[in-house]
C-alpha cells in the first residue's frame, strides 16, 4: 500500500532534489558517491531510471536499503526515484509479454533461518519486499554464491515467469544497465512467487528452489487498490501515507514527525493544511494525549468552516473526529453529540452517495451506545455500517471483520450466545484470509470466541481458544503491560 501511494505523489524536481540532499547528507564523506550524486542532479533523466539503478552506487545502495529495512522515511525520500524506476519497468515489461515463459535463475546467499521457512512453505507464495534481480544466464547467478557457513545457505533460485500474466511485472534489461553481460531481467516491487520444490543439488553444492511467478492474489490487491483510490481523492497522497504509517503500520512517531514536517513546509493556505491538522490529532488520540488532539481536530475544523465553497463531508469528518476523542476521555454524552452532528451532515448534504467516512460515524454511534447499555440502537447502527462497508469495500477487507465483531459483541451481551459465535467467527475468517498472523484485532476476535464458549460451558473450546488468543497477546504486546494479557490470564 505505501508503494502505492508514494507513487501517486506529486513528482517534480523539488523531490529529487529532497532525495539528492538526504543522500548526499548520508555520504558526506565519501567523495565518490557525492560526485556520482552531483552528476545525477545535472544529467538524469526518467528514462534512464534502469540504467542508474544497475550502476550500484548511492541509489541501489540507499533504495534497497530502505525496501529491505521498511525505513519508512527513507523510502518517502525516494519517491521520485521509485516513480520513475516502476514506470520504467512497466513501459519495458510490454516488450517480453509476447516471449512466452522465461526461465531465469538468482544466487542468493541466504540466513538458515529464513531458509529453513522457505523449505517448509512448499506449495505457498512468497512476495518480495524489493526489486528482485535475475539472469538468463544460471552461471552469472551461480557466481553471486560464496562458501556456505554456519549461518548462511547456498541458494539457487530457478524461476518460470510468464511476462504476459496479470501481476507479473518484469523486464529484460539487458541493454538498459550498465552490465549488459549479466543478462539480466528484474521483476518489479511485490511480485509475488510460488514455491514449487526445494532440493539439494549436489553438483554445485547448493540448494536449489524451484519459484513460479503468479497472479493469485492479483484480482484482490486490484480491488485494494480501487477502494484505496477512494480514499487517496477523500484527502491526497501526502496525507494518505501520513495516515498509512499510524493506521496501518503502528508508527506513531514516524507519523508524528512526517506530519510536523508537512505543517513546516507547506503553505499556510495549503488545500491540504486541515487535513494535515486532523490527523494529527488521531495521532495525539492514538498516543492518549486527548487534550492535544481535540486541539488540533478544532483547528482542522476551523480550517474547514473558512474554506470557500464549504465542503460538508470534511466538515463531517473533522465532528467524528471529535467524538472519538470524547468517547476515548470517557465523556459519552459529548461524544453523542459530535457523532449525531456528523451523521446529520452525511445524510442531509453530502450528495455523493454513501462514503466510508459515513460507515465509519454509523460504527462509531454503535460503538457510543454500547458503552452507554442502548443495546438494540447500537445493534442497529452496527448492522447499517456493516452493510455500507459491504458496499464499499472489498469482500475480505479487514474493515468488515472489526464490523462483524462489533455486531457479534451485542449478541454476546444478549447472551445470543450461537448468534454472537457465528459473527465472530465471520470475522475470524476474513482475518484469515487475510493471513494477519500477527496483529492485535485477529487476537481480540480469538478471545471473544472463547468467551462464547466460556459461557457456553464448553470449556474445551474456551481453553483451546483462549490458549491461542494468550499466544498471540504474548507475541504482539511482550513489552507492553496491556489488559487484555491480565484478562486471558483470568479466562484461563
Amino acid at each position: 500500500m505505501l508503494i502505492y501511494v508514494l507513487k501517486q505523489m506529486p513528482h517534480d524536481d523539488r523531490t529529487m532534489h529532497e532525495m539528492l540532499d538526504q543522500c548526499a547528507e548520508y555520504y558526506q564523506n565519501n567523495q565518490t558517491e557525492l560526485a556520482k550524486i552531483e552528476q545525477f542532479r545535472t544529467t538524469y533523466t526518467s528514462d534512464r531510471a534502469i540504467n542508474w539503478y544497475t550502476d550500484e552506487c548511492f541509489l541501489y545502495k540507499l533504495l534497497n536499503q530502505a525496501l529491505r529495512t521498511e525505513d519508512i522515511q527513507l523510502l518517502y525520500s525516494f519517491r521520485f526515484f521509485i516513480i520513475d524506476l516502476c514506470a520504467e519497468l512497466e513501459r519495458e515489461s510490454e516488450k517480453i509479454k509476447n516471449e512466452g515463459h522465461l526461465t531465469v535463475y538468482r544466487g542468493q546467499m541466504m540466513h538458515k533461518e529464513e531458509f529453513h521457512k522457505l523449505q517448509h512453505s512448499i506449495g505457498g507464495l512468497i512476495s518480495t519486499n524489493g526489486f528482485f534481480s535475475t539472469s538468463r544466464d544460471i552461471n552469472i547467478a551461480f557466481g553471486f554464491l560464496t562458501k556456505s557457513n554456519s549461518t548462511n545457505e547456498r541458494v539457487l533460485f530457478e524461476i518460470q515467469a510468464d511476462p504476459s500474466i496479470l501481476g507479473v511485472i518484469c523486464a529484460d534489461i539487458s541493454s538498459l544497465g550498465s552490465m549488459p553481460w549479466e543478462r539480466e531481467v528484474l521483476f518489479s516491487l511485490n511480485t509475488v512467487f510460488q514455491i514449487v520444490s526445494v532440493n539439494t543439488d549436489s553438483t554445485h553444492d547448493a540448494w536449489k528452489v524451484q519459484l513460479v511467478a503468479s497472479d493469485q492474489g492479483a484480482q484482490k490487491v486490484n480491488e485494494y487498490v480501487k477502494w484505496l483510490q477512494i480514499e487517496i481523492d477523500y484527502s491526497s497522497p501526502l496525507v494518505y501515507f501520513g495516515r498509512l504509517l499510524w493506521s496501518e503500520f503502528g508508527q506513531l512517531t514516524q507519523a508524528e514527525n512526517y506530519f510536523k514536517m508537512l505543517l513546516d513546509t507547506l503553505p499556510v493556505d495549503h488545500p491540504d493544511m486541515a487535513s494535515v491538522n486532523l490527523e494529527f490529532s488521531h495521532v495525539y488520540d492514538e498516543k492518549g494525549d486527548y487534550d492535544l488532539a481535540l486541539q488540533y481536530s478544532e483547528r482542522a475544523l476551523h480550517i474547514r468552516q473558512q474554506q470557500k465553497p464549504i465542503v460538508p463531508h470534511r466538515l463531517a469528518a473533522c465532528l467524528n473526529s471529535m467524538g472519538v476523542i470524547y468517547r476515548h476521555k470517557g465523556d459519552l454524552d459529548r461524544a453523542l453529540d459530535y457523532y449525531q452532528q456528523s451523521l446529520t451532515i452525511y445524510e442531509n448534504e453530502v450528495s455523493s452517495g454513501k462514503h466510508l467516512h459515513h460507515a465509519n460515524t454509523l460504527r462509531n454511534l454503535g460503538g457510543v451506545h454500547k458503552d452507554k447499555g442502548n443495546f438494540d440502537i447500537a445493534l442497529d447502527y452496527f448492522t447499517r455500517a456493516y452493510e455500507m462497508y459491504q458496499e464499499l469495500l472489498p469482500a475480505d477487507h479487514p474493515r468488515l471483520a472489526d464490523a462483524l465483531s462489533n455486531i457479534g459483541s451485542i449478541y454476546h451481551h444478549r447472551e445470543d450466545f450461537d448468534q454472537a459465535l457465528d459473527f465472530y467467527q465471520q470475522a475470524l475468517d476474513i482475518q484469515e484470509k487475510n493471513c494477519l498472523d500477527d496483529h492485535l484485532q485477529k487476537a481480540n476476535t480469538i478471545r471473544n470466541i472463547a468467551l462464547i464458549y466460556r459461557d457456553k460451558k464448553d470449556w474445551s473450546n474456551a481453553m483451546n481458544y483462549c490458549d491461542r488468543a494468550l499466544t498471540m497477546y504474548r507475541r504482539l504486546l511482550s513489552d507492553i503491560p496491556h489488559p487484555n494479557i491480565a484478562v486471558c490470564y483470568g479466562d484461563i
